[in-house]
C-alpha cells in the first residue's frame, strides 16, 4: 500500500468518526427539555392565553366564541392566578374602581364609551374615586375569576359590525399586591345577524324606480 493510500485511508476514517460524533450529539439533544413556546399573540408571554406575570400574578381574559351578532352581550371570563410562592392580596370592587376593561378595534382605536362606561372610567381619571371594599387572599397557584363578568356592550358602543379586542387591566398601589397586571388581549368581531335564524344578515337590492 502506497502512502498516498495511507492517508486517504486515515483522512477518510476521522471524517467518518467526526460525522457519528455530530450524530450522537444530535440524538442527545433531542432528549433534552426545550424551551416554552412562546405566543407572539401574548406578547412574548408563555402560551396558555395569560399575560405577562408582574409581581407574581398573571391575568387571561377569554370569550365563549369570537363572534357576536350586533347588540347580543358580550361577557369575557377573566381570571387572575398566583404564581409566586408567596399569599398575594388583591381587591375586589368592581371594574372600573381598580380594574379598568380595553376595548380597542383593528385600528387600536376605542369606540365611543357608554353613558355607564363614562361613569367607569371616571374612576380612572384625576380626582376619580378608586373604593376598595374586600381583600382577597390568594395563596400560591391559585386563580380568582369571580370578577370580570360585565357584558362589553354595557360599556362600549358595539353597535357597528367589525373586529375587536379586549383587555384587562388590573392597577393597585393602596397595600396587598402592588402594580399594574394587563391580561392578554382576546379577538372577536361583531356580526350583522337576523334575530330569527342568526345567520348574517344581507342587504336587500333595492327596488328599480
Amino acid at each position: 500500500m502506497t502512502r498516498m493510500n495511507l492517508s486517504a485511508l486515515l483522512m477518510a476514517g476521522v471524517f467518518s468518526l467526526m460525522v457519528a460524533a455530530a450524530m450522537l450529539a444530535a440524538n442527545g439533544r433531542e432528549g433534552e427539555a426545550k424551551p416554552p413556546i412562546v405566543d407572539v399573540a401574548t406578547n412574548g408571554a408563555p402560551a396558555g392565553g395569560f399575560g405577562e406575570e408582574v409581581n407574581g400574578l398573571r391575568a387571561k381574559v377569554s370569550l365563549a366564541r369570537d363572534q357576536f351578532g350586533l347588540h347580543e352581550p358580550i361577557v369575557p371570563r377573566y381570571v387572575v392566578e398566583n404564581v409566586s410562592q408567596a399569599e398575594q392580596i388583591i381587591w375586589h370592587s368592581g371594574f372600573w374602581p381598580n380594574h379598568e376593561i380595553l376595548v380597542r378595534d383593528v385600528g387600536g382605536k376605542e369606540p365611543p364609551l357608554t353613558a355607564e362606561g363614562q361613569v367607569r372610567r371616571h374612576a380612572f381619571s384625576p380626582g376619580g374615586e378608586r373604593d376598595k371594599n374586600a381583600p382577597w387572599k390568594l395563596k400560591p397557584a391559585q386563580q380568582d375569576d369571580t370578577e370580570g363578568k360585565f357584558d362589553l356592550t354595557k360599556l362600549y358602543d358595539l353597535s357597528k359590525p367589525g373586529r375587536y379586542a379586549v383587555q384587562y387591566v388590573y392597577e393597585e398601589k393602596h397595600g396587598g399586591w402592588e402594580g399594574r397586571l394587563l391580561s392578554n388581549e382576546a379577538n372577536f368581531e361583531v356580526v350583522a345577524k337576523t334575530a330569527a335564524e342568526g345567520s348574517v344578515e344581507k342587504r336587500r337590492p333595492e327596488s328599480p324606480k
